[in-house]
């Protein structure tokens, strides 16, 4: 018994390592193609509604064209090979059943998550913005918005196609913009 406890606990490592590691590429990547001339906005124009003040709005000048084709190519390529690393772990028959099943509800939130983004990416869209990318986590939602600037109603719009699309509070969602 303490065998299989062993590996559980190896797996889970393994596991939370792959998700880390996906998680540090997608924010190096974006460290590295976000250039550093933010602009720091005003309390006023960063609020989003009444119940929330909380600095969402990060204004930030983008020098590259396909800033969000790549950020959607970066998206996908991460996410792609924790997929095949869960595959992997289902398909190994030593592992127990419990951590195989483990690994199928992970790539099974990744898909809702993947479900969920496509859709704020096309309603956020539909609002008349060029471009947007989402992304999403287990407690937060990022989504930037190509666009010049937002003003609040603009803020509260897209907030509300978040929220209504993750159930996540004003506080768990963040939007930035790039032009």
């Amino acid at each position: 018994m303490k065998f299989i406890n062993a590996k559980q606990i190896l797996l889970m490592g393994l596991m939370s390592l792959v998700l880390i590691a996906g998680y540090y590429k997608w924010n190096v990547q974006k460290t590295t193609e976000t250039p550093a001339a933010a602009v720091n906005v005003s309390a006023e124009e960063t609020k989003c509604c009444a119940s929330c003040d909380d600095e969402t709005v990060v204004f930030s000048k983008e020098t590259e064209h396909n800033f969000f084709a790549n950020s959607k190519l970066e998206k996908g390529k991460a996410r792609d090979e924790s997929i095949e690393t869960l595959n992997k772990i289902i398909n190994n028959s030593t592992l127990t059943v419990d951590a195989r099943l483990s690994a199928q509800k992970q790539i099974a939130e990744i898909a809702k998550n993947i479900e969920k983004e496509a859709i704020i990416e096309g309603l956020v869209k539909a609002k008349g913005y060029s471009d947007c990318t989402a992304f999403i986590d287990e407690n937060n939602a990022n989504v930037i918005v190509k666009a010049d600037k937002l003003d609040s109603p603009k803020v509260a719009q897209i907030k509300d196609i978040i929220a209504s699309q993750t159930g996540y509070k004003p506080s768990q969602i963040k939007i930035s913009i790039c032009n």
